[in-house]
């Protein structure tokens, strides 16, 4: 079972393209991008799916995995989403992984006994327009993850243990 990480798709949110500079086929780019998922595998998404219900559905049919939903700040109820096909929702999340712990959140949130957390919300907007509350909060363990940056395709979890200097435990 391969861990996958993602945020703020945004699908069928044409705005983006002017907000982030997306590509204008950035749709389609996403859904290409989940090819490497496995059955077997999980999807944790980071928040902010789609903004139509129609780009979810979209979305999540093209995922032969588990489906694990951090909501976003554009995200709908838990009982929207879970109707949609998420199989897990949830404002944070935790999990031991790699001899880390790991906390996976929308905006990022104060840390506790983290090892690190990821999250996404700021996209690729420069840090001064960022909000100054979620600003305050940030450390080091904090990790921001931007689709824009990420060629719209999820990655492995390993993959960001590795990135951030971590050593990966059994």
């Amino acid at each position: 079972m391969k861990i996958w990480i993602t945020t703020d798709t945004h699908m069928c949110h044409d705005k983006t393209i002017d907000f982030c500079s997306r590509p204008v086929d950035f749709n389609a780019r996403i859904i290409r991008g989940l090819n490497d998922i496995k059955y077997g595998d999980v999807l944790i998404h980071l928040g902010d799916v789609a903004w139509r219900p129609e780009g979810e559905r979209w979305y999540l049919g093209h995922l032969p995995c588990k489906k694990w939903l951090v909501k976003g700040n554009h995200d709908r109820s838990y009982t929207y989403h879970l109707d949609l096909g998420w199989d897990w929702i949830g404002e944070t999340m935790e999990l031991e992984r790699f001899g880390l712990r790991i906390k996976f959140s929308h905006k990022p949130v104060a840390i506790h006994e983290e090892d690190i957390q990821f999250h996404g919300h700021f996209h690729n907007a420069p840090r001064e327009k960022w909000e100054d509350e979620l600003k305050a909060i940030l450390t080091e363990k904090h990790k921001l993850l931007v689709i824009e940056d990420m060629d719209y395709k999820p990655v492995p979890l390993e993959t960001l243990i590795k990135k951030y200097g971590y050593k990966l435990e059994a």
